[in-house]
């Protein structure tokens, strides 16, 4: 069955007709799965004021990788990172994640709020604003979901809520 397959595509037309001719298995008092149904997920997302993230903007040199002089939370996170350490964050493509589906733009995110704040300390965060990144807090309906990371479209954002000034002035507990 290609019902696992389909996991991480949501969105993909053929996973759609598999998982609604799983869900005709169903009871008719369970809820149904119908391609008029699209599921949305709240992601986190970093990015400058050109709307690129943390590995790409280049428009306003917001791009971890091109700064020379960083706070050292900063280092310690891009070494966190880095597809050249075995634990970091790997490149969407080696996650599962197909930035080619559809022939639209991919952006990345962290899955959720908890795990941003696994793979971002305090600390690093409030850096990051204070060099002008913008953390924000995103529900969107077309999405896939990696091992470490998600993709989705912006234009499927259904929700944007800036979480930078909570962030900057302490706000946002994270658990120590």
């Amino acid at each position: 069955m290609q019902l696992e397959k389909c996991q991480n595509r949501l969105t993909d037309e053929s996973c759609i007709d598999e998982m609604a001719r799983a869900a005709a298995d169903i009871p008719q008092s369970s809820a149904i799965l119908t391609k008029n149904i699209t599921m949305s997920i709240t992601l986190i997302r970093i990015e400058g004021a050109d709307g690129l993230g943390l590995y790409r903007s280049n428009k306003t040199k917001l791009n971890l990788t091109c700064y020379d002089e960083l706070p050292n939370e900063l280092v310690e996170m891009r070494e966190k990172h880095s597809t050249a350490n075995p634990n970091g964050m790997p490149l969407p493509c080696y996650d599962g994640l197909d930035l080619y589906q559809s022939k639209k733009e991919w952006f990345c995110a962290f899955k959720s709020l908890d795990d941003f704040k696994c793979w971002v300390t305090e600390q690093q965060a409030i850096a990051l604003v204070g060099l002008g990144f913008r953390v924000f807090e995103i529900t969107v309906k077309e999405y896939q979901l990696g091992n470490k990371q998600a993709v989705f479209t912006k234009e499927s954002v259904t929700r944007k809520k800036n979480l930078s000034r909570k962030i900057k002035q302490n706000l946002l507990p994270w658990n120590t």
